[in-house]
């Protein structure tokens, strides 16, 4: 897998913050849910989506939207 360097000193600090909420000790909801604003946020998105997949991975039980109005979604 190749690895690309990291030239943004702030974008690096996001990237790192990020990946140490996995070992924080937050629920999997706020957790999913920083994960898309992030991903949003650091890529100059206007919407993010991440589709949780059930259990036995056939459908999809919930969708973390961000960007959207509550219309929207």
């Amino acid at each position: 897998m190749p690895y690309h360097s990291i030239d943004d000193p702030n974008k690096l600090r996001r990237i790192v913050e990020a990946t140490l909420l996995l070992e924080a000790d937050l629920e999997l909801p706020a957790l999913l849910r920083h994960v898309v604003d992030e991903a949003r946020s650091m890529t100059g998105a206007r919407y993010a989506a991440l589709g949780v997949l059930s259990e036995d991975r056939t459908n999809l039980i919930e969708i973390i939207t961000a960007g959207l109005t509550p219309e929207e979604e």
